[in-house]
């Protein structure tokens, strides 16, 4: 009976195992030329040309990652920063109105510490309602009216008083109107 027999494969070893591959001679380029065993093969020629056409491409994959992580940066921060600002400008607003507010409040109680005082009072009336103490004579002087056909006329009813504007309004109203506007029909019952 014949016995099989082992393959020439051989066992890697522990020591074998702890060494790289480099070491065991895995990767090495066969130069076995000489005695037959193994046929030599050229290395392959390499055109500088065209490693420096592959190399010089600025866009490599670190690039495109540094851009994509300062784009994704950019877009994380614009957000916060912009309310940041939209904050701040609110703030500022709101100090303006505060300073607003205390220049009014001031100029309020000033007015009312005025109107507290006996001169103040008087002099108002005298001014606005043209009030006089008793004893004293009042009198007013007015231009004479314009002539009915100058141009001043008119910016003297439109300046007049506003009882008399008022008057006038109540007039005109009241006179009957010749012709209707347009579009509008006058009902022959008189309605």
């Amino acid at each position: 009976m014949k016995v099989p027999r082992r393959s020439r494969v051989p066992r890697s070893t522990a020591r074998d195992r702890a060494r790289p591959a480099a070491s065991r001679g895995e990767s090495r380029p066969a130069r076995r030329g000489i005695r037959g065993r193994v046929p030599a093969t050229a290395e392959p020629v390499v055109d500088p040309v065209a490693l420096l056409e592959v190399r010089s491409s600025p866009f490599t994959r670190r690039a495109a990652v540094f851009a994509s992580v300062l784009v994704l940066t950019a877009f994380s921060v614009a957000f916060p920063v912009q309310r940041y600002l939209a904050q701040r400008k609110h703030v500022a607003e709101l100090r303006a109105q505060v300073v607003n507010g205390a220049t009014q409040v001031a100029q309020l109680k000033k007015e009312n510490e005025l109107r507290s005082q006996n001169f103040y009072v008087e002099r108002e009336a005298r001014l606005r309602l043209h009030y006089v103490m008793p004893g004293e004579e009042a009198f007013r002087v007015s231009d004479p009216p314009p002539a009915a056909g100058s141009p001043d006329a008119a910016a003297a009813v439109a300046a007049g008083t506003w009882w008399g504007r008022f008057m006038q309004s109540v007039a005109t109203a009241a006179t009957p109107v010749e012709h209707p506007p347009t579009g509008m029909r006058r009902d022959p019952r008189g309605r």
